[in-house]
């Protein structure tokens, strides 16, 4: 019956306005090695639940000023997340008397006089419980923190293979706290300009780890100036040997050539890149590939799309999680909606607005991606 927890001694809070109640259950409970807290009113309860924070909670029903389904209620509200199991005791048992205890937060219910064995019994369970649960947080915990630092490490790398350009606008926002797109701007040693977008199977780590590699790929082989076909032959290679069969990775690469006023573009799977211009698309770049990793080399088509522009347009690239993303209606942003909130917005600010407003506080289902690139006439 010894409370055998090598750690701080199980803290147990008492509450009942008859002092003999509380010092019969007291006296059993500091024998058995319990840590006992002694409380003779509601009130005094909710204090020293907040003075003491008990591992557990003796609750007398009735009291007076504030009884003890009151007092649950407030200690219910003062816990938040952190789990406080409170076990009624009353002298009557009624079916309707356990359920009022029970709806006002509690968890069990025990009639006076109290059982001893009974009582002791219930502790060693809730106790259980109670180990249980911190072993969950310090598990959470410790996830927590392996996270933020995944994700300060691969926003990092990420970062190195990116580079700063104020005519190329790229937001991402994760439907967790992991991105499975990409969108990563670099410039070549002859100065054309290098855009990759990329959607990556998923939403989360395992859906992100894949951008790595593919990152690496674009930084070096855009610097150096590699044409678009070599880079996504190259990229469909490395996804085909590092992921599972039946794994892929959507994505399109992007080549701008302001001296000679030229977009190549290579489109595999990305369902939105139009030219733009005064409001209205002037060229549409369709998906005429496979994803990152579907097929063999052999199998895999690395030509590209040139188009030239002869006036001032924007570039506009967004995976499927910008269209997809709907109410409970089954709303979602049209192609016109969209192309009006980046028409002279480049920050996205406008785009961010329209898409809260279609999902009316609910999580986008997928990650979204969005890149705008301003295609000037000097």
């Amino acid at each position: 019956m010894m409370n055998t927890e090598k750690t701080s001694p199980f803290k147990i809070l008492v509450v009942d306005d008859t002092p003999t109640n509380v010092l019969v259950v007291k006296v059993a409970l500091e024998h058995a090695g319990y840590a006992v807290i002694a409380a003779a009113s509601g009130e005094k309860a909710i204090e020293c639940f907040n003075a003491e924070a008990p591992d557990v909670i003796l609750m007398d029903v009735m009291m007076p000023g504030i009884d003890g389904l009151e007092a649950a209620r407030q200690i219910r509200t003062l816990s938040g997340a952190r789990w406080v199991p409170i076990i009624f005791l009353s002298a009557m048992g009624s079916s309707a008397e356990m359920v009022a205890g029970l709806e006002a937060g509690g968890d069990d219910y025990l009639t006076k006089p109290v059982d001893l064995a009974l009582l002791f019994a219930k502790m060693r369970a809730m106790q259980r419980i109670a180990q249980m649960q911190r072993a969950l947080t310090a598990y959470h915990e410790q996830s927590e923190q392996e996270q933020k630092l995944a994700e300060r490490l691969m926003g990092r790398m990420l970062g190195a293979h990116s580079s700063s350009d104020a005519r190329v606008r790229a937001s991402l926002w994760p439907a967790t706290r992991f991105s499975g797109d990409m969108a990563l701007v670099r410039q070549s040693c002859s100065g054309d300009t290098y855009v990759m977008l990329a959607d990556n199977m998923g939403h989360g780590l395992a859906a992100a780890l894949p951008a790595l590699p593919l990152s690496q790929i674009f930084a070096t082989m855009s610097d150096a100036g590699h044409t678009l076909s070599a880079m996504a032959l190259k990229m469909n290679t490395e996804t085909r040997k590092l992921l599972p069969v039946g794994h892929f990775v959507v994505g399109a690469l992007a080549r701008i050539d302001r001296h000679n006023h030229l977009l190549e573009i290579w489109n595999g799977g990305i369902p939105g890149i139009l030219a733009v211009s005064g409001g209205c698309i002037t060229h549409r770049f369709a998906s005429n590939h496979l994803a990152f990793g579907v097929v063999d080399a052999d199998e895999f088509d690395p030509a590209t799309e040139i188009w030239q522009w002869h006036e001032a347009h924007n570039l506009l690239m967004y995976s499927d999680g910008l269209t997809e993303a709907e109410n409970a209606a089954g709303r979602c942003l049209s192609e016109d909606e969209i192309i009006a909130a980046l028409g002279e917005d480049n920050d996205h600010g406008r785009l961010k607005v329209a898409l809260d407003k279609i999902l009316e506080g609910a999580l986008a289902h997928d990650d979204i991606s969005v890149v705008t690139v301003a295609l000037n006439i000097p």
